[in-house]
């Protein structure tokens, strides 16, 4: 009999398609209507799926916890529905759909980045833009605008009120996206004004959450390349989920490029996935996202101790860090 892990690891692509299916296919969403269940033919019917073969996908998906099975009719597994509901501040349906169409197709050619040094960035000038293929259309945009703030709204929010931030008067958001940290951070900060800098592209995605929060008088947008422009002078600079898409001499040059246009006295954050010291250690989500990210963009997670260096060698006086009940944890910089 094999080995448990060596079972996880030959099976879990299969895991993989299951979850990303059921959310592709609409059986999540057809469950959480009918939480009394449904049985194959009925999920099929209303689905247009051919129940033979659904049922086989239906069985798997009990096997791996997603569903349970009642007599005849399959329901949401109660711990996987906060984060397969639509209307749940938990919600990852998103980021299934982002994985199903990017990352799981990418890691697929894993091997082959190890031996091709290969970077599937697309230039602008010398500095080249991650997200050129990512922002190509509006659907692509919104899908990985809701990945990245379902991703990151919760740990933001926590991370936010262990923050003394009162002395504070403004915040720039750099690739700031649709505002999961900004958005917490202005609910929670009155006396900041907001900033987010992003391409664009984005400006939409933001512009409606911000108005969805009535926050439109104090959280701004607007538009620019951090790479081809200034950033906006401000007191505070707010780098979430955007170094881990850079090599470290990039995230060293953009943390430098802020320094230049911090106030005197102002704070650089930094909030990521960490590393253990000991990267063997994991923890398992940034090491499986570490792969991801090489596979997709040549980005890299790291550690806390790597964060604490690119602060200090961009000119931090000081640096702490604030750790999240989350996968997502908070690296400042006093400058």
């Amino acid at each position: 009999m094999l080995s448990k892990e060596l079972t996880d690891c030959m099976f879990g692509y299969v895991k993989t398609s299951v979850l990303c299916s059921c959310q592709s296919l609409g059986i999540f969403s057809l469950l959480l209507r009918k939480p009394n269940g449904l049985d194959a033919v009925a999920i099929g019917v209303e689905l247009g799926l051919l129940v033979d073969r659904l049922e086989r996908l239906l069985d798997m998906s009990v096997l791996v916890g997603l569903l349970r099975k009642v007599e005849t009719k399959y329901v949401i597994s109660p711990d996987c529905v906060p984060f397969l509901d639509k209307s749940s501040d938990l919600y990852q349906g998103a980021f299934i759909e982002y994985i199903e169409s990017s990352s799981y197709v990418k890691l697929s050619n894993l091997g082959k980045r190890l031996i091709e040094n290969n970077d599937e960035r697309d230039g602008v000038g010398e500095k080249k833009s991650v997200f050129t293929k990512l922002y190509s259309s509006k659907s692509t945009i919104e899908g990985f605008a809701d990945a990245m703030w379902n991703l990151g709204v919760k740990a933001s929010t926590e991370l936010v009120n262990k923050l003394d931030l009162s002395k504070y008067k403004s915040l720039v958001d750099v690739g700031g996206g649709n505002g999961s940290f900004a958005i917490p951070l202005a609910k929670q900060y009155t006396n900041i004004g907001v900033t987010i800098f992003d391409l664009k592209q984005v400006r939409d995605s933001a512009e409606r959450k911000i108005n969805q929060f009535k926050l439109g008088d104090r959280v701004f947008f607007k538009e620019g390349d951090f790479w081809c422009e200034e950033l906006p002078a401000a007191d505070l600079y707010v780098f979430g989920f955007i170094l881990s898409d850079w090599s470290d001499d990039d995230g060293l040059l953009l943390l430098s490029k802020a320094k230049e246009s911090i106030n005197e006295g102002g704070l650089m954050i930094i909030v990521e996935r960490l590393f253990d010291d000991e990267k063997s250690n994991g923890p398992l989500e940034t090491s499986a996202q570490d792969l991801a990210m090489m596979v997709e963009i040549n980005g890299r997670h790291r550690s806390e101790a790597e964060y604490r260096d690119m602060l200090i060698s961009a000119g931090a006086g000081s640096t702490f860090i604030i750790k999240s009940s989350y996968s997502k944890h908070l690296i400042g910089g006093v400058f």
